[in-house]
C-alpha cells in the first residue's frame, strides 16, 4: 500500500519533484511517477494506487487548478478524507476544495527545515499514521517524456496538407521501447500491439503543443521487424474526413468515432470497442489528428496514403504502423 499519492500536472513535475523527494527521504513510500507495468491499463494502476494511498497530496498550481485529472484525483482523496492540498502558486483553489486548509509551498525548493514544509510533513504523518523517519524510501524521477514540440527534427516530414495537419500531443506519460517491446507494451486492442507503458497521466483538456512540422518520420511495416524501413506508399486520391466514422486496419482491428466525437480502438479479436480512447484535435481534407492524453501519444489518420501513423515522445518521430483496409462514412 502506498503511503502518499501525489496528484499534479505533469508540466509542474520539476517543481513537484522536491516535494516527492523530501517525502521519500522522510521514509514515506511515494507514488508520483505513474510507472505502469507492461500489460496493465494505466487507468487500473493509477486507480488502485489512488484508492489505497493513506494520504493523497494534491499540488495546486496555475495549471493544476484547471486540470480535470487532478480535480478527479483530488476528489477521490477528499471522498476518503485523506486529502492534503499544497499550493505551489498563488491561485484560487477550485470549488469543492476550499474548506480544506492548504499548505503553502510557494517558492519552496526543498529546504526540509522550512516551517511550511514541517507543517506539511506533520499532516502527512497524521494521515499515514506514523512519524517521519527510518530508512529513506526509493525515489524515482518520472521517466523522461518531453513535450512533442521540443523534440528535435532531423529530416523533413513527408507531404502534408495546409497547416492544420500537425498533431497536438504532449503527454507525458510515455516510455516506449522500440521493436519487440512495442508488442509488450500494448494491450492487444488493435492490430496486435499491447498497451503502451506510460510515464504519466494528463488532463484531457490540457493545451499541449504539436510536434514540429519537421519531426522525422519513419516508414515501417506492421509485421516482422518493426525497425525495418520500407518505401512510402504511393498516395491515393484524397478522401473527405467530414463524415468518416470507422477505419479498419488490414492487419486487424481499427478505430471508431463515437457519437461524442471520441475515437475508440477496436479489439482485433472480438471487434469490441474496448481499447484506448483518442481525442480528436484537428482535421483537414485528408488527415485527422488524434491524441491519447494519458500516454502523451498521437495518431494521424492519413486518408491520402491509406495509412495510420503514431507518435510517442520516446520515439521522437512519426512512424507508420498500420495500413488502412476499409473506411466507413456516416
Amino acid at each position: 500500500m502506498t503511503d502518499v499519492f501525489i496528484s499534479y500536472k505533469k508540466e509542474d513535475a520539476g517543481r513537484v519533484e522536491p516535494i516527492a523527494r523530501a517525502l521519500a527521504q522522510a521514509g514515506y513510500e511515494v507514488w508520483w511517477d505513474h510507472h505502469i507495468p507492461p500489460g496493465r491499463s494505466y487507468r487500473d494502476v493509477i486507480g488502485a494506487a489512488l484508492q489505497t494511498a493513506k494520504c493523497v497530496v494534491v499540488v495546486w498550481s496555475k495549471l493544476s487548478v484547471a486540470g480535470q485529472w487532478v480535480l478527479d484525483e483530488a476528489d477521490a482523496g477528499k471522498s476518503r478524507n485523506v486529502l492534503l492540498p499544497l499550493m505551489i502558486d498563488e491561485v484560487e483553489i477550485p470549488y469543492g476544495f476550499r474548506q480544506i486548509e492548504a499548505g503553502r509551498l510557494i517558492g519552496w525548493s526543498g529546504d526540509t527545515s522550512d516551517h511550511e514544509w514541517q507543517n506539511a510533513l506533520s499532516s502527512v504523518a497524521h494521515f499515514v499514521g506514523r512519524a517521519p523517519g527510518g530508512a529513506p524510501k526509493p525515489f524515482a524521477t518520472p521517466k523522461a517524456a518531453p513535450r512533442l514540440a521540443s523534440v528535435a527534427a532531423t529530416v523533413d516530414e513527408p507531404k502534408k496538407k495546409g497547416g492544420a495537419g500537425g498533431l497536438i500531443i504532449g503527454l507525458a506519460l510515455v516510455a516506449l521501447l522500440a521493436g519487440g517491446a512495442w508488442y509488450a507494451y500494448q494491450n492487444g486492442m488493435i492490430g496486435g500491439p499491447k498497451t503502451l507503458e506510460t510515464a504519466e497521466t494528463t488532463d484531457p483538456d490540457a493545451a499541449l503543443p504539436p510536434p514540429p512540422a519537421g519531426a522525422p518520420i519513419e516508414y515501417e511495416t506492421h509485421e516482422g521487424d518493426m525497425n525495418a524501413t520500407a518505401e512510402a506508399p504511393a498516395a491515393t486520391p484524397a478522401a473527405t474526413t467530414t463524415n468518416l466514422r470507422r477505419v479498419t486496419f488490414e492487419s486487424g482491428g481499427g478505430i471508431v468515432r463515437d457519437a461524442s466525437g471520441v475515437w475508440i480502438e477496436m479489439n482485433d479479436k472480438t471487434g469490441a470497442l474496448d481499447g484506448a480512447r483518442w481525442r480528436e484535435e484537428s482535421r483537414d481534407e485528408d488527415t485527422i489528428t488524434l491524441r491519447d492524453d494519458g500516454r502523451q501519444a498521437g495518431m494521424r489518420i492519413e486518408l491520402s496514403e491509406n495509412a495510420i501513423y503514431l507518435y510517442f515522445p520516446d520515439w521522437g518521430k512519426w512512424q507508420k504502423q498500420w495500413v488502412i483496409g476499409e473506411k466507413s462514412y456516416q
